[in-house]
């Protein structure tokens, strides 16, 4: 009897649709793991380290004042970092960090404008935070 790979995997996908979503997010993960820096000096000298570990994607961030680990998630063509917050927002829940994944960089608008005022970190003057990837884990 001969069986196609194509045909198995989908078989298996429909029965066991949680193992496909996870073997697509490892796959995803890898594509995202490494260490990211901005081109250009910042005088808050941010670094965005991401990896993996047991199916999870985790982050460490640093500045001149501050180091943060935790979880991130990968939705659309962004991440969402866990227990990071904007340092000042006028809203009345913490505003959760969040960057925008642009070919091999990530990309995180600083702060808001007089209608939606906030600001991510408050250590880093720019607009817009663009980091490369400047390895992969």
């Amino acid at each position: 009897m001969h069986y196609s790979l194509k045909a198995v995997v989908r078989n298996t996908c429909l029965m066991l649709p949680a193992l496909c979503s996870f073997v697509a997010r490892a796959d995803t993960l890898d594509a995202v793991v490494g260490r990211y820096e901005s081109a250009q000096p910042m005088a808050c000298e941010l670094t965005i380290e991401l990896r993996e570990k047991d199916g999870r994607g985790i982050y460490t961030l640093t500045t001149t004042s501050r180091a943060v680990t935790g979880y991130f998630q990968l939705e659309n063509d962004g991440i969402i970092f866990s227990e990071l917050f904007a340092s000042d927002t006028n809203a009345s829940e913490p505003q959760a960090v969040t960057a925008v994944l642009e070919e091999g960089s990530l990309l995180i608008q600083n702060y808001g404008n007089s209608m939606n005022p906030y600001t991510v970190f408050g250590e880093c003057a720019p607009k817009y935070l663009m980091l490369d990837r400047i390895s992969a884990e």
